[in-house]
Formats: C-alpha cells, structure tokens, sequence
C-alpha cells in the first residue's frame, strides 16, 4: 500500500515544475504569503494514508490501498488528455468538436477528483459518517 498518497495529482502538478524538475512552493502563513521552498512534486500537496479508512477494530484499515489504486488508474487515463488539451491550446489548434468534448470531459473528471481527494472535504465526510 502506498503510504504517502496525493490530493493533488503529481502529473499535474509537474506542470508548474522549473526545468529541474522542481517547484517553487509559497507556504501561507496567517493568510499571508509566508516561506519559499523548493520541493519536487513526490513530496507535497499529500498526506500519509490520505485515501485509507479504518476498519471498524480502528487498527487495520478497509480494503487497504483499493481507493488510491482506483484513483491511479483514473489519474493514467486523464493524464496523457490532459497533456493533449494543454499541447492544442499551446499550439493554438482548433481541434474538431467531439474531441474537444471528449478532452473537456476529461478534465472536468479532473477537477472533479482535485474537489473530492482534498483533505479540507475529505476531514468534515469522514467526522459526518463515522459509526
């Protein structure tokens, strides 16, 4: 089971890398732009067993690893869309219509995972549903 798993996806975030590989990354401190660091994406924006729930004993988790394998199968399919999408409006072409739908579909799944695997919703859903 992966241990440190993601709410923002690393192919994404790998778009704002430098050419090294590595982001530059303001921490937000009090609502104010705070620290500068340097990270590269395997190491931020995740959290140990982000994507685990406990089991009912609390010592073992349910289905352990199965949501964020899920996810990284999701995460293979939309990643090379989301590259396309990104190259046709680099280069500044038109595509045809149901591809462009095919390609913003994708990405509204996308989005839609950013949404639902962040932390900041995740915490509220698991206190409103414990047993």
């Amino acid at each position: 089971m992966v241990k440190n798993q993601h709410y923002i996806s690393r192919f994404y975030l790998k778009n704002f890398a430098a050419s090294d590989s590595i982001l530059s990354v303001i921490r937000i401190e009090n609502g104010k732009p705070g620290s500068v660091f340097r990270f590269k994406p395997d190491g931020i924006c995740s959290e140990k067993y982000l994507h685990e729930v406990k089991s009912r004993s609390e010592s073992t988790y349910f289905q352990e690893g199965a949501i964020e394998d899920m996810l990284s199968q999701v995460e293979s399919r939309l990643a090379p869309k989301y590259e396309e999408l990104l190259g046709c409006l680099d280069d500044g072409e038109l595509i045809g219509t149901a591809r462009l739908v095919e390609l913003i579909d994708c990405l509204i799944a996308f989005i839609a995972s950013l949404v639902v695997r962040h932390p900041k919703w995740l915490g509220p859903e698991r206190k409103k549903h414990q047993l």
